[in-house]
C-alpha cells in the first residue's frame, strides 16, 4: 500500500491535471503491479478518445516503478495481487488520496488484469460508487 500511495503522490505532484481514471494492472501471472492513470489534459494531448481507458497507451503508463519494483507476488497467482491491489485503492480511498465529493466521483479506480477478463468490470463495481464515470466506463470498456 505504501508503494501505490508513494506513485500516486509523485504523478499527482508532477502532474496537476484532473485524473479520471487510476488503475493497478497486472499480468496474467501476477507477480507484479504497475499504476497508471488518465487525466482529461493528457487525453487531449493524446488527441484520441478511443484510448480514453487504456492503460497501455497513456503517457502515465506504469508510473513509479521504482516504488511498485520491490512489490512482489508468488508467480502464477493474479488473484492475490489483485486482491492486494484491490485492498490498496480501498484503503488510500478510504484515506481520501482521491479526492472527496464530485472530484472522487468523476475518477474511476480499477484493478486490473491484462488481457484484460470480466473479473475486471467485477473490481471496479467494488471499488466505485454509481457515477457517471463508472456508468461511462461500464458502456465502453467493461469485459
Amino acid at each position: 500500500m505504501d508503494a501505490v500511495r508513494s506513485a500516486w503522490t509523485d504523478l499527482r505532484r508532477a502532474h496537476r491535471e484532473d485524473w479520471y481514471y487510476v488503475t493497478l494492472t497486472t499480468s496474467g501471472e501476477g507477480e507484479r503491479l504497475a499504476l497508471t492513470a488518465w487525466s482529461e489534459q493528457a487525453l487531449a494531448r493524446v488527441g484520441d478518445e478511443g484510448v480514453r481507458w487504456s492503460y497501455a497507451d497513456s503517457p502515465y503508463c506504469a508510473w513509479g516503478e521504482e516504488w511498485l519494483a520491490g512489490v512482489r507476488f508468488p508467480r502464477g497467482d493474479p488473484d492475490a495481487t489483485l486482491e492486494a491491489a484491490v485492498e490498496a485503492l480501498a484503503v488510500l480511498d478510504a484515506e481520501g488520496a482521491f479526492g472527496a465529493g464530485a472530484r472522487r466521483a468523476s475518477l474511476l479506480l480499477a484493478a486490473e488484469v491484462m488481457p484484460p477478463d470480466h473479473t475486471n468490470t467485477a473490481r471496479v463495481l467494488r471499488l466505485n460508487r454509481s457515477s457517471v464515470v463508472l456508468e461511462r466506463w461500464l458502456a465502453e470498456a467493461a469485459e
